[in-house]
């Protein structure tokens, strides 16, 4: 008679009682839970509004005009302080090494903050306007009462 092998016999135990767990774990992962109730829900598809119901936006078209005036502007400002200075009176090469007055120094930081400011905007009206224009279509038309 052969003697019997208890590491290997108590080894098999394991993997097979490691499969067996693996194999309820999966067969609990691949099986659907649906509620007790089902209840049916109606979606609302939404209608594609065209282009120009975005545009009847205020806020949209508020946007876009900042986008479009505020670089105007704030350049229109710069030029206007720096010509005010006397910047671009000096030669080119006291304003290339930094030689200007106080008064023209502070003039060109206040140009400088608003470039930043200018930027800020911008940036914040672009992504304003791309926060209008995706959210035009899941808008949900209005139900008129009888």
């Amino acid at each position: 008679m052969g003697s019997l092998d208890w590491k290997s016999l108590a080894y098999s135990l394991r993997e097979l009682r490691s499969d067996r767990s693996t194999a309820m774990i999966m067969s609990r992962l691949t099986r659907p839970t649906l509620p007790k109730t089902v209840e049916t829900i109606q979606a609302m598809q939404p209608t594609a509004q065209p282009i120009t119901a975005a545009l009847r936006n205020w806020k949209l078209v508020f946007w876009v005009v900042v986008i479009v005036l505020a670089p105007i502007l704030a350049l229109s400002l710069i030029e206007i302080m720096l010509g005010a200075s006397g910047v671009l009176a000096l030669p080119s090469w006291m304003r290339s090494l930094g030689i200007v007055s106080e008064e023209q120094g502070r003039l060109f930081l206040l140009a400088l903050v608003t470039i930043f400011l200018t930027i800020a905007v911008s940036v914040y009206g672009i992504v304003a306007v791309f926060e209008i224009i995706s959210a035009e279509p899941r808008r949900r038309p209005r139900k008129r009462q009888q």
